[in-house]
């Protein structure tokens, strides 16, 4: 990305330095709750459109991907998280579990057909910030 591109929102990128759950929730136990409840409800309709276990899965906008490195990890072979916050990424890949990778990226400006194929596609908590 060039340095304009990087500047980021400095919340984003204070929470993804510090993790995007106690950036955004009060409690742990609602923290726990709600990202319990969405993050299943993802993998079962994942599960429900047949989406492989030896899959190559793509966390598109996924901040600092307690998603990826919690959950998907543990049901696919490959995933790999796209987000626009340095801060976000970096904290994701020193959370890393398995075969994951983890890449900051204008998701405005990203030439989609660059990407590689992918099996599943997450985009949660990302459509709403999107403005064009």
């Amino acid at each position: 990305m060039s340095a304009d591109q990087n500047k980021g929102d400095p919340y984003w990128d204070e929470a993804g330095a510090k993790g995007y759950g106690p950036a955004m929730y009060r409690s742990s136990d609602v923290e726990s709750h709600v990202r319990g409840r969405c993050w299943q409800q993802a993998i079962d309709i994942a599960n429900a459109l047949g989406a492989p276990s030896d899959g190559h899965v793509l966390d598109l906008g996924c901040g600092d991907d307690a998603f990826a490195n919690q959950v998907l990890s543990t049901h696919y072979r490959l995933v790999e998280g796209l987000d626009k916050s340095e801060a976000s990424i970096q904290r994701a890949q020193a959370e890393a579990r398995g075969q994951t990778i983890f890449r900051a990226v204008d998701l405005v400006a990203l030439n989609y057909d660059s990407l590689p194929r992918y099996d599943v596609a997450f985009l949660i908590g990302i459509l709403h910030h999107l403005t064009s």
